[in-house]
């Protein structure tokens, strides 16, 4: 098979035709277009898997012989034809079978028929539809020829489409060649980009790793839940912090909570406040009171034998304002103390020495009443009558203690007026 040209009459002839796929008996597709000539005695056929392209310009004279040139199925319904419909004119044949061939192209295109054969080294196709066939000896078009025809047939025409649709002006001056014009349109910056985007290969993701990133050791679920946790309990610290700190009191109140300052700190059991105390009408001036408000408030009271029966406490605090005297200069505070110092002297050597079933009493006035007794350690072990007679007899003691006071005016003037009573 040898290589072909194509004329430029032939080119110009293609211009004004329009390409046209059909597949073969293998399924591969094929590009053709036909043109017949002006004078309608030839035409010219160029096909192209855009790997190779073949043409076919045949003469004339060999026109009416092609359905006699190999004996072939297809060709069997065109001889017929030719026999019963054409005349003997041999140049009438010629132009009748142009005709028959062209209106195949154009109008019958969907019905035809395509198979490709090589026959003796030359690749031939062809084409049948239900009352005529013909044969095409294709021939390659030489390579100088290829890249041009291709360019002005398919590249251009596309190129044209493209630009009109983006909107990319392109001079149509008569000058401009094709590959001008070609190369204004690829190089135009979105038409770049739109061609990389086309072109380029896809990331192919290996199926072992598909995401690199997943290979991180996750943090476990127990330390992160416990990092979570732990911040917000170290929040509530920072800002319970006070931003100024106030002086401390030279002497505590008596209603002093030392419990106070953890609560506020927020503290997550808040102690229990403390027990309110009494407090003497005469305690600004007594020297024992004056000692136990100098003692930290978180500290506890001594415990001593010579505290005042409850009984005496309640009636303190039971007396009116009309009952106590108050001192009225220096010197008759300072005899008022010495009187009480020997009274307290007094009462100390009246008193029995405590035993171990009699109840323990606070010196301070604070300390609480006779409702706080609490029974020795050692009475666990007795039975539950041996504890109440003990607590009988500590009572009967007590009330005798007292008694031996009040007639002996042991309790000084406020005694005496109960006495009297």
């Amino acid at each position: 098979m040898s290589d072909g040209g194509l004329t430029e009459e032939y080119d110009n002839l293609l211009l004004g035709a329009s390409w046209q796929g059909k597949k073969d008996q293998h399924g591969k597709t094929h590009l053709f277009k036909f043109s017949p000539t002006t004078d309608g005695q030839t035409f010219v056929l160029v096909t192209t898997d855009l790997e190779s392209i073949h043409i076919h310009t045949p003469n004339p004279e060999d026109i009416p012989a092609v359905p006699w040139e190999i004996d072939h199925p297809f060709l069997l319904a065109t001889q017929d034809l030719i026999r019963d419909s054409f005349p003997d004119e041999p140049l009438e044949q010629v132009q009748g079978l142009v005709e028959r061939i062209s209106s195949m192209f154009a109008d019958r295109w969907d019905e035809v028929q395509l198979l490709f054969e090589t026959e003796d080294d030359a690749k031939v196709v062809y084409m049948r539809i239900d009352d005529f066939a013909w044969r095409f000896v294709l021939s390659k078009l030489i390579s100088s020829q290829s890249i041009s025809f291709l360019t002005r047939h398919l590249l251009h025409p596309a190129i044209t489409i493209l630009s009109n649709d983006r909107s990319i002006p392109i001079p149509s001056a008569p000058s401009l060649t094709v590959y001008e014009s070609t190369s204004r349109l690829i190089s135009d910056p979105e038409i770049m980009r739109a061609i990389r985007r086309s072109t380029a290969k896809p990331k192919i993701t290996s199926s072992s790793n598909p995401n690199p990133k997943s290979n991180s050791n996750p943090i476990p679920a127990s330390k992160s839940s416990q990092n979570a946790n732990s911040k917000p309990e170290s929040k509530p610290v920072s800002k319970s912090k006070p931003k100024s700190k106030s002086p401390a009191p030279a002497q505590p109140s008596s209603d002093f909570d030392p419990d106070a300052d953890a609560d506020a700190d927020g503290s997550p059991t808040p102690r229990k406040p403390p027990r309110p105390r009494h407090v003497h009408a005469t305690e600004s001036t007594s020297a024992s009171a004056g000692s136990s408000m100098s003692m930290p408030p978180s500290s506890p009271p001594k415990i001593t034998s010579s505290s005042v029966p409850p009984e005496e406490d309640e009636s303190h605090v039971a007396l009116s304002s009309d009952d106590v005297q108050e001192p009225s200069s220096p010197t008759q505070k300072q005899k008022q103390k010495q009187k009480q110092k020997q009274k307290q002297q007094e009462q100390k050597d009246d008193l029995p020495p405590p035993t171990s079933s009699s109840a323990v009493k606070s010196s301070s006035p604070s300390a609480g009443s006779a409702m706080d007794f609490k029974p020795p350690t050692q009475n666990k072990g007795k039975s539950k009558k041996e504890r109440e007679k003990e607590e009988e007899e500590a009572i009967e003691r007590r009330m005798r203690d007292m008694k031996r006071k009040m007639e002996k005016g042991g309790g000084g003037k406020l005694g005496k007026r109960r006495l009297a009573r």
